[in-house]
Parts: structure tokens; sequence; C-alpha cells
């Protein structure tokens, strides 16, 4: 009898363990194949935030391109995450956005006017404003877009074939070797200028970073330049560490 009774209770904890084991294998198959559903929603989210972005950009950008100097246009826009600054920038007529969160991806587009200005790299809704304006003593012709909740609403980041950095000499092409004069400018909503400490990467054409350093303005400016040693195109990339918005600039070299 009581070899009987051992048997049953050894068969029972072996029962008992088989579907305590079938339970974790079940467990670890569905998670891992909810962990594969979450990157791959996250990753198409991002996708789709990324490019309703860029469209509304250059929608905006477009219209008041099209109704001429002192249209401006308000919208909201929603930052998809892990936005690479490396990456993603407002330059000439192209805009792209980086980003890395459920995998490495560029969104692109060219608008009509020049663009220049701020694009935030915080994930969430924001409202964003597209003014075209006119050319100025250091600014030229172009859409400037401003985000509406900032101090510092819009980043301007100019380069130029002279060191006056006067419009007149505004370039976004040089040669290796050639000194690339830039000027970041920094406006409030009322396009007047503010000062912040600003956070400078330049990026080579294989966007790994050549220098960076921390600087402040002085009355809403500063100036400096970079002599880039190959072809390619290069990324000036500036931000305000305070609210993690950059304004760009895309150095083509040959």
């Amino acid at each position: 009898m009581k070899n009987k009774k051992s048997n049953k209770k050894s068969q029972s904890a072996i029962e008992f363990m088989t579907v305590v084991a079938l339970g974790i294998i079940l467990i670890g198959v569905a998670s891992f194949f909810g962990a594969d559903y979450i990157t791959s929603y996250l990753s198409d989210s991002n996708i789709i935030n990324a490019r309703q972005t860029i469209n509304s950009i250059t929608s905006a950008s477009n219209l008041v391109y099209a109704q001429s100097v002192g249209a401006q246009t308000k919208f909201m826009v929603s930052i998809p995450r892990g936005i690479d600054r490396a990456g993603t920038y407002v330059s000439s007529n192209r805009i792209n956005i980086r980003f890395t969160n459920g995998g490495t991806k560029d969104i692109f587009r060219e608008t009509k006017p020049q663009l220049f200005g701020s694009i935030p790299t915080i994930s969430g809704n924001i409202y964003l404003t597209i003014e075209m304006r006119q050319r100025g003593e250091h600014m030229p012709r172009g859409a400037y877009m401003y985000i509406d909740d900032f101090d510092v609403s819009m980043i301007f980041v100019g380069t130029y074939k002279n060191e006056t950095r006067q419009s007149d000499y505004f370039n976004r092409n040089f040669n290796s070797g050639d000194d690339v004069y830039y000027r970041i400018i920094l406006e409030n909503n009322e396009k007047e200028r503010i000062d912040s400490s600003l956070d400078i990467h330049i990026y080579d054409p294989d966007r790994n970073l050549n220098s960076s350093f921390q600087q402040d303005t002085s009355n809403g400016i500063f100036d400096d330049s970079f002599k880039p040693t190959e072809s390619g195109v290069w990324l000036i990339s500036v931000m305000i560490p305070e609210t993690k918005n950059i304004g760009t600039a895309l150095v083509w070299v040959d």
C-alpha cells in the first residue's frame, strides 16, 4: 500500500511539474511575440508620426511661399520618439527626421522655399508657426519655422563665404579647405533676439561627430567658422540644452 501511495505521489508531482514547465514555455513564447509586437507597433507609430509631421511642415512652407512675404500659418505636429540629432535637419529646402526607436529610419521631404528655424527633438504634440520672411542683413528670404511654446522659438543657422556674414554672401556650397563662416541667431515668438546657452555639434559626411562645444550667445548671436576637410554633406546642429530644440545647416563640400 505504501508503494502504491508513493507511486501516486510521484506521478502527481511529475504531472504538476509538467504543467508548470508548459506554463513557463507558453509565457516565454507569449513574451517573445508580445515584445516583438510592441517593437513593431512603436516603429509603425513613429513612422506615421514622422511622415505626418514632415507632410505638415512641407504643406505649411509651400502655403506661405505661395502667399508671399508676411504670410504665416500655425499647426500642430506629433514628434516621434528617439530622434537622432546626427541625421535630423531643416536646411535649404530639405527636411529630414531620423529616429532610432524601433530601428533607424529617415523620413525626408523637400519644400518649395528655403526653410529655416527650429525643430523639436522631444516626442509629443507641439504647435509650430511658419512665416514667409523677406531678406534681412544676415538672413535670406525664406520660410522660417517657430516653436510656439519655447522661449527660444527660432534658431537660425546661416553659412557664408565671407566673414562679414551678410546675406549677400549666404551660401551652402564650399570647397574642401574653405573657411565656412556661420552665424547663429536666436529669436522668440515676437521675432526679438534672445540669449541662451548653445550646444553645437558639427558632423562630417558620414555623420560622425567632428567637433562639439558649448557657447553662450551675445544679443542673440554667435559667430564662428570651421574648415571642412573632406567632400560630402556636412551638418551644423545647434541645440538649446534646456528645451532640446535644434537649428541646423547642411553644408555641401566639393
